[in-house]
């Protein structure tokens, strides 16, 4: 099987939860011995130097990217006004891009053409004329009107309107594109409901989880010794994670300190706003991107997830369970995921519930330790890469015969 994957972004070396996921993704595919293609924006913001990666799979791996500028401009907001599209799609058209991918699509016949997230399927008219035999696939990370559509709800800025705006033309294009496509891939139980009832076709809409190698991973062993460290790491340039991070300050925050006075807070992650290091705060440590963020998330005893909007799964999360670190969630922030609350993590959504949660956690070992082994059971149950991979192969193999005998 030979598979076209389109990304948003060039996902070397795996800096971010979606970079991470297209990783795992790759890898899962290869481990079939499916022939993998890969053509990625390399966006200009973030422009990482091409290099041919791999992966101890027997599949064969061919990547391309071409640097494009996808950034936020107030011409580009302004020319979006009018343009009735949602401009999580409309920036990542570029012409030059299209040619390239035309070339690809006409150089060579593709069983697959899978769009990693709704922002790439703006060349979908594209794959249809030029690769009219491909299965065609959305591998939605998320269901993107729903991110902003709850984001709403905590927010009340300067950006709402056009917020709300962008939300009711998200909510528009996503059911088209869902229409659309052959098959759909969410990442999450709880998201292929919503892409059901967009399709009403349950047929089309596949979960694959994202998959992990936990057996690869190392174990959580920071139970006894140092610091009541709690440690939170996401990339800020998403608005829903900065948000989480201010309700964290303002409102968990000061009632964690009264009940439990001698706890540190450590964030990391890409794209911080400058404030926050200007901001200075008893016992609170902001330190921006790093180097090694699995050793980041070991150095602490708790992961704290404090996110109030969101869609998909939060793969820093997934990652922190497969490490078999003890987590405290909002509900939010866990959704999608097959937790139990008090098995496997500590849920809560209230601010004061919050604070209460990760305190009772860090005073008992003994729970610590549990929620740790649960958690890493789960991911090895559950969440195999392999396992999921081989899943996912099988169902377009499946698409591909009924397609035929059809």
């Amino acid at each position: 099987m030979r598979l076209l994957l389109l990304t948003n972004k060039y996902p070397y070396p795996g800096r971010d939860g979606s970079s991470i996921a297209i990783l795992n993704m790759i890898q899962g595919l290869l481990s079939q011995d499916i022939e993998v293609h890969l053509f990625a924006l390399n966006a200009t913001r973030v422009y990482v130097h091409p290099t041919q990666f791999s992966f101890d799979e027997p599949g064969q791996l061919y990547i391309k990217s071409m640097r494009v500028n996808t950034d936020f401009t107030l011409w580009s907001l302004v020319r979006n006004f009018f343009s009735g599209q949602p401009y999580h799609v409309e920036r990542f058209y570029n012409r030059k891009f299209e040619e390239k991918l035309i070339d690809i699509l006409t150089s060579r016949t593709f069983d697959v053409v899978q769009f990693e997230g709704l922002s790439m399927t703006v060349y979908l008219p594209v794959v249809r004329r030029y690769a009219p035999k491909s299965i065609v696939s959305l591998r939605a990370h998320n269901v993107e009107y729903k991110i902003w559509e709850r984001w709403l709800t905590h927010n009340r800025s300067i950006v709402s309107f056009f917020v709300k705006m962008q939300v009711k033309r998200l909510k528009k294009y996503e059911i088209s594109i869902a229409q659309q496509v052959d098959c759909i891939l969410p990442i999450s139980d709880v998201d292929r409901k919503e892409f059901v009832a967009m399709t009403k076709n349950p047929a089309k809409v596949q979960t694959v989880h994202f998959g992990l190698k936990a057996s690869t991973m190392r174990r959580f062993s920071n139970f006894q010794f140092g610091r009541k460290k709690i440690v939170h790491l996401a990339s800020f340039d998403w608005l829903p994670n900065r948000q989480g991070i201010e309700w964290f300050m303002a409102e968990v925050w000061p009632k964690l300190m009264k009940i439990c006075p001698e706890v540190e807070f450590h964030v990391a992650g890409r794209n911080m706003p400058d404030k926050w290091f200007k901001d200075s705060i008893s016992k609170v440590y902001f330190h921006g991107e790093i180097s090694s963020p699995i050793e980041f998330l070991l150095s602490g005893k708790i992961l704290v997830v404090p996110l109030l909007s969101g869609s998909g799964v939060r793969i820093k999360l997934l990652e922190a369970l497969a490490l078999g670190m003890p987590v405290v969630s909002t509900e939010v922030g866990a959704e999608g995921i097959e937790v139990i609350n008090g098995e496997h993590i500590l849920l809560a959504n209230d601010s004061l519930e919050f604070a209460h949660a990760v305190c009772l956690l860090l005073d008992d070992e003994a729970m610590r330790r549990q929620l740790s082994y649960n958690a890493r059971k789960l991911i090895e149950e559950r969440y195999d890469l392999t396992s999921i991979a081989c899943s996912l192969h099988q169902y377009y193999k499946e698409f591909s015969d009924n397609r035929i005998s059809y």
